[in-house]
């Protein structure tokens, strides 16, 4: 059922990359038997289906961006001289 409700999610521009590039790559290395590459594509493709992140991210939350602390450094009024 989760998968189910996994896929009927939108389906957004970097979902659909990262289906496309999961399977071109999977298709190259099914063609030249590269294991490492298929682990690679595997990854993508189960990103691409599941509509996930990087792993780590998911487990950790460390993807999270810090929002800047204003301090009174930032807020310097600035002067201008008029040149003529």
């Amino acid at each position: 059922m989760r998968l189910l409700n996994k896929l009927k999610e939108p389906w957004g521009f970097m979902r659909m990359l990262r289906l496309a590039l999961g399977l071109f790559t999977m298709i190259d290395a099914v063609q030249h038997l590269n294991w490492l590459l298929m682990a690679v594509s595997a990854v993508l493709l189960y990103q691409g289906v599941m509509n996930v992140s990087c792993v780590p991210c998911q487990v950790a939350g460390n993807c999270a961006v810090p929002e800047k602390q204003a301090s009174d450094q930032d807020s310097e009024e600035v002067v201008f001289e008029k040149v003529n």
